[in-house]
């Protein structure tokens, strides 16, 4: 029991030192883009939208925000049509929201995870 209990203390000190890291006391910034785009998630239904040509965008579709990279793509959202979020260089989409989002976000989704998602740093824009 006793050595239960020092094995408990020793990782509990190994946690809270930090395993040797040194902490800065910044945060680290938000990235630019997400490392792992939704489209690029392997349990998403086959015949998903992966990529967007901005330049050809489907019916009812139009580029409503731009903020860096990303672009805000909105498909009829405000009729439960779908809002994706794009990068700009290469049509690969970052995030779906919007119609996707309807039954809430659930765990184990690649949907609607960070709508809008965290490359998106403009304040003004959807």
């Amino acid at each position: 029991m006793k050595l239960a209990k020092w094995m408990m203390a020793a990782l509990l000190l190994v946690g809270a030192v930090g395993c040797g890291t040194e902490a800065s006391g910044k945060e680290e910034p938000l990235p630019d883009t997400v490392v792992q785009a939704a489209s690029d998630d392997p349990r998403l239904p086959e015949g998903t939208v992966r990529r967007l040509t901005l330049t050809d965008l489907p019916n009812r579709c139009r580029v409503a925000a731009t903020c860096g990279d990303l672009v805000g793509v909105d498909c009829g959202a405000e009729v439960d049509g779908p809002y994706y979020y794009v990068e700009k260089p290469t049509g690969r989409i970052v995030e779906y929201c919007g119609g996707a989002c309807m039954m809430g976000p659930s765990p184990d989704s690649p949907y609607c995870r960070h709508c809008p998602p965290l490359g998106w740093t403009c304040k003004d824009s959807p």
